[in-house]
């Protein structure tokens, strides 16, 4: 599976058979710009539906941000009110096009900024100001190259709302007595192992995994020399195994192995080098699975739905299926 620019290597996951959508990728400003009706609610800007949950909401990608573009040209105007004010000495409305009305509405109105005209349009929106379509735009912004490559600028306050990608739910699916819709427990299943397997990856690539030999009088005598650097602790204590040494070779080598956060990968290895290690290897880690899956018991919290898996088929639902 490719999310954004990294790469995420997932086993084979079970596919679910059942028809219309039950969990979906969405950016945070189209989750809260459409309506799907049906099996997925999208959040709408009246609030949050109550057929759709939050599955992960920081899926790494897709981070961009809803703002205001206006042109360069326009150089009395270096902030929101500004804006505001060059809008109501016109005696024509500021033409303003985007593809989030309702989004822009709102962020308008909370400005008392009246005297404009939406339009919309798809496609790219940063060349109608200089065909002449419109004046200015809103528009997603990640880097904000787009705009300055066609004469618009940002302003201080025109940022409406940060966005990145979420996996959202659909609340009466997962929460489902499996007596009413037998997919209920194979779909409960296979979200949680895809949270789990993405929150594990998201950890693991922050760290690096780091295998040395150091010699010692003893394991314990290792691990005490180890546990005067923090950076050697790992995520619960290093790891010490017997180095079986070769006929005639005095005992005494020990194998280490420990994941270290990447940001301080260089001073564990200086640290290894003041505790003898030697045959330093860092390797990249895939996944570090937790002991606990926090978000999997904040989802379930949310569902009102046990949290323990062998619980599915003794107790009661909460949350009426009607629409199933």
């Amino acid at each position: 599976m490719l999310l954004g620019s990294h790469a995420m290597p997932l086993l084979p996951l079970p596919q679910p058979r059942a028809t219309g959508r039950s969990i979906g990728i969405f950016n945070a400003v189209d989750a809260q710009e459409r309506t799907r009706t049906n099996l997925l609610m999208i959040r709408t800007i009246q609030g949050t539906s109550t057929d759709v949950v939050i599955v992960h909401d920081s899926l790494g990608f897709g981070i961009c941000r809803l703002g205001l573009g206006v042109p360069i040209l326009w150089t009395d105007i270096h902030n929101i009110e500004d804006f505001r004010r060059f809008t109501e000495s016109r005696s024509q409305p500021l033409r303003i096009v985007t593809k989030f009305p309702n989004q822009s509405e709102i962020f308008l109105a909370a400005h008392a900024i009246r005297n404009y005209r939406l339009l919309y349009q798809d496609g790219a929106l940063e060349a109608a100001t200089q065909l002449g379509t419109a004046d200015c735009i809103i528009d997603l912004i990640s880097s904000g190259v787009t705009l300055r490559e066609n004469n618009l600028k940002e302003i201080p306050g025109g940022t409406i709302l940060q966005s990145e990608m979420q996996l959202i739910g659909n609340r009466s699916r997962l929460a489902a007595d499996q007596t009413r819709y037998p997919f209920a427990e194979r779909l409960r299943d296979f979200v949680r192992e895809l949270i789990e397997r993405m929150d594990a990856h998201f950890t693991a690539q922050q760290h690096y995994n780091v295998i040395a030999n150091i010699r010692g009088e003893s394991a314990g005598d290792v691990a005490r020399r180890l546990g005067e650097f923090t950076d050697l602790r790992g995520l619960d204590g290093p790891t010490i195994s017997t180095v079986i040494p070769p006929r005639g070779v005095a005992h005494g080598m020990y194998a280490i192995g420990l994941v270290v956060k990447k940001t301080q990968i260089y001073s564990a290895m200086k640290q290894l080098r003041r505790v003898g290690g030697s045959g330093v290897c860092v390797l990249p880690v895939t996944f570090v699975f937790e002991g606990t899956t926090d978000r999997w018991k904040r989802l379930c919290e949310e569902l009102q739905i046990p949290f323990e898996n062998d619980e599915w088929k003794t107790m009661p639902r909460p949350f009426s299926s009607d629409k199933l």
